[in-house]
């Protein structure tokens, strides 16, 4: 394609509407090779944002891929967009993320800005009113959403933002459910690398929470994998939600975990204690130790936390944090009393630049923290100052 007729394109594409859940947009991304030429789109998009033709789909997409929203210097498109459409965590989150602090700050104070217009009216009609409007509708879009119909998309913004947004069906989903299961069994059944025990473990957990799943997991055990002694178990045996047992074994051996234990992974020999904080004296004790890592020569703390991935809203339970010759296992349901203890001490960890944190998918982690109300503010905030491996 020539490049006045991408422009054509683009002018004629811009201004129409579709469901964001479509993927028109990145079809269109493809056929037109835009990611090689990402100022191209940037520019026509927001030369449309100024004269009020852009639709909030093409400016949503500009906003959720990196490759473009990294051209857009100008945080207040946020603001156009609330208004015109229902925007994800996850869009602003993106937009917001791997950019400077300045930019960061600008995008909450849009976003605090947006909260003011919900609360109240004549502040939306004012930002309406300097909105560059279309002279035509197409196709029922391409005006401000209503201001109720507004409000209502903000606040579940701002609280899914602050991991506030939490499911009133706290179960595993559906789909994960069975793709859980379908993946478990061929672990165990196909490639071995599964022991039975944890198959069951997964199997359990999704029976236990949807007893519904029962009946399609023993098709699949017995269809799949012809094992009908195994789905008769599991059509048949009592899965008692809430009742915890705990089974205690008389052959069960008790290691020193710094010990060396060839041939699966050991502490470093460098690694003299690792201790569990259940309390705020012990808390204290750990965040004196976090500020002789800034000022030493070793600013490096390893992270991790433990949550269960078979609920659809998990909170972290167990935090983890590895100095250079120390691990700390923090109880963080010891804290539920104390929440604010804990929230400071996150804020001193996560907030400081001086402190390089390393873990492995921590953004996911991250989340579990949200979860709990540990901490009130988004990944995008913290994800400049945190090392992924």
């Amino acid at each position: 394609l020539r490049w006045e007729d991408r422009i054509k394109i683009l002018k004629a594409v811009i201004p129409l509407e579709f469901p964001t859940t479509t993927k028109f947009w990145k079809t269109a991304n493809y056929a037109l090779s835009l990611s090689k030429y990402p100022t191209l789109l940037v520019a026509n998009v927001l030369q449309a944002v100024s004269e009020g033709w852009a639709s909030f789909a093409s400016v949503n997409f500009v906003m959720h891929e990196p490759v473009f929203s990294t051209l857009i210097a100008d945080p207040t498109l946020i603001r156009f967009a609330a208004l015109f459409g229902e925007m994800q965590p996850v869009t602003v989150e993106r937009f917001a993320s791997k950019r400077k602090s300045d930019f960061r700050a600008k995008c909450k104070e849009v976003i605090y800005e947006l909260d003011g217009m919900a609360r109240d009216v004549r502040r939306w009609e004012v930002a309406v009113a300097v909105c560059a409007l279309r002279s035509y509708n197409c196709k029922g879009f391409g005006y401000p959403l209503e201001y109720e119909v507004f409000c209502r998309n903000v606040r579940t913004l701002i609280k899914s933002l602050k991991g506030e947004n939490q499911p009133g069906d706290m179960r595993i989903n559906l789909g994960w459910a069975r793709a859980a299961v379908k993946k478990s069994a061929a672990r165990y059944y196909s490639d071995g690398s599964w022991k039975a025990e944890n198959m069951h473990e997964v199997l359990w957990t999704v029976c236990a929470q949807r007893p519904s799943m029962r009946d399609f997991v023993a098709k699949m055990l017995e269809s799949k994998y012809n094992d009908p002694s195994e789905a008769y178990k599991w059509r048949t045996f009592n899965i008692p939600y809430y009742s915890r047992t705990k089974i205690k074994s008389p052959f069960e051996t008790r290691m020193d975990p710094l010990s060396p234990n060839p041939p699966y992974l050991s502490f470093p020999e460098c690694v003299k204690s690792i201790s569990v904080v259940e309390n705020e004296k012990q808390l204290k004790a750990l965040e004196g130790l976090l500020y002789d890592c800034v000022v030493g020569d070793y600013p490096i703390v390893g992270l991790d936390a433990e949550w269960s991935s078979y609920a659809s809203y998990s909170k972290a339970t167990i935090f983890q944090i590895a100095l250079r010759t120390q691990v700390f296992i923090i109880d963080l349901d010891a804290f539920a009393l104390n929440i604010t203890v804990l929230s400071k001490f996150l804020d001193k960890l996560f907030l400081n630049e001086e402190i390089v944190k390393i873990g492995m998918f921590f953004k996911v982690d991250f989340s579990s923290f949200q979860s709990n109300s540990a901490v009130e503010y988004s990944w995008s905030e913290v994800c400049s100052v945190i090392q992924r491996t």
